[in-house]
């Protein structure tokens, strides 16, 4: 939070703040900051770490445990993808993360993602903005995507 930001804290509710509201101040703005669209942008992909170098494939199910870095902390993802002929037509998501603040937005992309890609070729799934306001696991998805493209 700035020191300007501070003071007018300060000058509203006047010298006797508690910690707690100064925290919780802090946490309402640093989610203020503009972007050209009003979203935080998602983090690098350099921050992307990955445990398994290439998908691993048991018959047509694909497998890849992708651990990345978010504001929040360390996150961590199991995408399962079964491809029959070129096409996705099943999907898992499994949802690991401790971080409060992550859990729902995963959840609901768990729950998104299969509504957009099963049925569609692998080939042919386009690279994804955000998928129910989960920004950096649709960006670790699509980069995992993109390798099993290369990999099959």
């Amino acid at each position: 939070m700035s020191g300007l930001m501070l003071k007018v804290i300060m000058a509203i509710i006047g010298p006797k703040i508690s910690v707690t509201v100064l925290i919780l101040a802090a946490l309402f703005f640093s989610g203020c900051q503009s972007t050209t669209n009003g979203l935080k942008p998602a983090a690098p992909t350099e921050q992307v770490r990955t445990i398994d170098q290439l998908w691993q494939q048991t018959g047509n199910v694909f497998s890849k445990k992708i651990i990345y870095d978010s504001p929040g902390g360390q996150e961590e993802n199991t995408f399962k993808l079964t491809v029959i002929d070129g096409v996705v037509t099943a999907v898992e998501v499994a949802v690991t993360t401790t971080i409060d603040a992550s859990i729902s937005y995963q959840r609901q992309f768990a729950t998104e993602l299969p509504k957009l890609i099963v049925g569609k070729k692998l080939a042919d799934l386009p690279r994804f903005d955000r998928i129910s306001g989960a920004s950096l696991t649709t960006a670790v998805f699509d980069q995992a995507v993109s390798q099993l493209k290369n990999q099959i």
